[in-house]
């Protein structure tokens, strides 16, 4: 299974797998129960164990297949949610410590980024961190809701008071890749404007922002998009069947 998943994403067969953190999910029940789930965050993919009393699964999922990785932080544990193209897991929902959560949703984003040609090591120097307006923004403490446009993606960060699975005084973060951005737009009148951008899996979100700095942050979302965004040029048949660049 290892030759065959190597081979798969063009790495010699013999590799090993490099594991960068192994971990276990939270529970509250004692470690030497009969089923158990791990995980491993590896250069290759996330892979998954699902242990029980006779036998165990194993489950690999490409860097390259990942479509979107989120983090929800609650009172005691934090879950990660990994879409992806896996047609075994295409939803993978990791439940981990509250204090573990936003050092393993970095590992998980950072090769999520890598395997698009970016990189996320030392670069929030250069994200661009905004807030939704209203006529009360100046009078506001904390905003339920805030952003940030990064070197790689398009972070969005809210805040809840309480949710049925996290409890009080939840959080959850979420970042789209730049690669994965269909469009970017904007529209504004004499004191706001909304900021929209649509992703390629039919989901949009809409800011809303003062009119003067809307026109701004969407040029500079565009920006960085075009950065990260992969033309291909056309070809044209030539002599032999072989196809070449015109």
């Amino acid at each position: 299974a290892d030759e065959i998943n190597n081979k798969s994403q063009g790495r010699h067969h013999a590799e090993r797998r490099k594991v960068h953190y192994a971990f276990r999910e939270a529970s509250c029940l004692p470690r030497f129960s009969l089923t158990s789930v791990s995980y491993a965050i590896t250069d290759s993919g996330l892979m998954v164990v699902d242990r029980s009393w006779n036998g165990s699964r194993h489950n690999n999922v490409p860097w390259r297949d990942v479509v979107g990785v989120s983090l929800e932080t609650g009172c005691m544990f934090a879950y990660i949610t990994m879409r992806s193209a896996d047609v075994q897991l295409p939803e993978t929902v990791v439940r981990v410590w509250r204090w573990k959560g936003q050092k393993l949703y970095h590992a998980i984003t950072q090769k999520q980024a890598q395997a698009g040609g970016g990189q996320l090591i030392g670069r929030e120097t250069e994200a661009i961190h905004f807030v939704p307006k209203n006529l009360l923004s100046a009078c506001q403490c904390i905003h339920p809701s805030k952003y940030a446009l990064t070197v790689d993606g398009f972070r969005i960060h809210r805040r809840g008071l309480w949710s049925s699975r996290l409890g009080c005084l939840y959080t959850r973060t979420e970042t789209v890749l730049w690669r994965d951005v269909n469009d970017v737009d904007y529209r504004k009148d004499t004191i706001f404007g909304s900021l929209d951008i649509s992703t390629r899996f039919g989901e949009s979100v809409a800011v809303k922002l003062w009119a003067g700095e809307v026109e701004v942050l969407a040029d500079e979302a565009v920006r960085r998009r075009r950065q990260h965004t992969v033309w291909h040029r056309p070809t044209v048949p030539v002599l032999g069947g072989v196809f070449g660049d015109p």
